[in-house]
């Protein structure tokens, strides 16, 4: 049985270019989270490591609206363990890059 998100709609796929999607995705999602929230009185969102991720963190930690949120929860959802003085640690990540100020 699927499970239904406020806010949710029947699956559909889009196609970003490779040089607009971290921009794209990231309003996307901003946008997901705004409707979810004002459904519901938190969120949960799931973070990850990887280039990709740094990419779209890049742009969405700039959003002035990121700020703004309230009710939000970030997690990570990755299962292995990097030393915090490795470069490739997911949490050094993130805040280089979405919780940046």
């Amino acid at each position: 049985m699927e499970q239904k998100y406020p806010g949710s709609k029947s699956p559909q796929t889009r196609f970003f270019s490779s040089k607009s999607w971290p921009e794209e995705f990231s309003n996307l999602l901003m946008q997901r989270i705004e409707v979810f929230l004002a459904k519901k009185k938190s969120c949960n969102v799931m973070l990850t490591g990887g280039r990709s991720a740094e990419k779209l963190y890049l742009k969405f930690g700039i959003n002035p609206r990121l700020r703004q949120l309230r009710g939000v929860n970030f997690y990570f959802g990755d299962e292995r363990f990097v030393s915090f003085q490795n470069s490739k640690n997911n949490y050094g990540l993130v805040m280089r890059t979405l919780f940046l100020d």
